[in-house]
């Protein structure tokens, strides 16, 4: 199952419920507009996945319907 939003950035994951809320911790925390870092989500194990992983894996278990029956998709923050 899919956790929490997540940014990677470096060798760090921030996460959050979503992306928007992400970027206002890593802001808060780090003092500064974030650059860079891959957007995706963090799956209950703790594993970050990118936005397409996120989408195949949330499909999976049930979270999210599949439109297109496995046309490639990303998943954002809001399809939870």
């Amino acid at each position: 199952m899919i956790a929490s939003a997540a940014i990677k950035k470096g060798d760090r994951i921030w996460t959050g419920r979503r992306h928007e809320d992400v970027i206002r911790n890593m802001i808060r925390q780090d003092d500064e507009m974030p650059d860079g870092g891959v957007y995706g989500f963090v799956v209950d194990d703790g594993q970050f996945l990118d936005r397409f992983q996120a989408f195949k894996h949330a499909v999976q278990c049930g979270q999210v319907d599949d439109p297109d029956d496995g046309a490639e998709h990303i998943l954002t923050s809001k399809d939870l």
